[in-house]
């Protein structure tokens, strides 16, 4: 026989060595009732599951996993605005800030706007610095939150370098944080 069984998959498949190589052998394929003879009677060994990932590969894949839902909560706090409005946050706040402190400050974006909607450069000033606070403290809960489970990761890697655990608990402990449970967002 120029191959070997390997074992059989769970779709009733085969998996062959073939000239030193690894070959699938579906049901269309013409060595498919060979292999299936060949099969018949022994035991072949389960098919491998996917490679287990290494702790440092875990402990990135689940960064990962808050780092994407900390973009999707914050995301969600500016659902309606378009990235163009977002972009200019910043220096809004700076001109506000500006001219909180002296109303003869230079704040031309604020001054643009206001007169573009009718109003008046101070009442701006007021309601950009009640909205930036307002994110900054619901962006500021998200950060502190997306940093406590970042801890939780290190403190996990941390405990096994010391010895404080071994793999298999540390792996565990890795896959328990769950960054999408909605008390670690409180």
């Amino acid at each position: 026989m120029p191959w070997t069984l390997m074992h059989r998959r769970n779709d009733g498949s085969f998996v062959i060595k073939r000239n030193g190589l690894p070959y699938h052998v579906t049901e269309g394929d013409p060595l498919f009732a060979k292999v299936a003879a060949a099969a018949e009677g022994v035991t072949l060994p389960d098919e491998p599951g996917p490679p287990v990932p290494t702790i440092a590969e875990l402990a990135e894949a689940k960064r990962g996993e808050v780092h994407a839902e900390a973009r999707q909560r914050r995301d969600l706090l500016a659902p309606n605005y378009p990235q163009h409005e977002i972009d200019t946050w910043d220096q809004q706040r700076r001109e506000a800030v500006a001219y909180k402190a002296d109303p003869l400050a230079e704040v031309p974006l604020l001054t643009a706007m206001a007169t573009a909607r009718g109003w008046g450069v101070a009442d701006l000033v007021t309601r950009v610095l009640v909205k930036a606070d307002a994110f900054a403290q619901a962006g500021g809960g998200i950060l502190g939150a997306q940093q406590a489970l970042e801890d939780q990761i290190e403190a996990v890697l941390s405990e096994l370098a010391t010895g404080g655990v071994n793999e298999a608990l540390a792996r565990s402990q890795l896959e328990a944080i769950d960054p999408s449970a909605p008390d670690q967002w409180v």
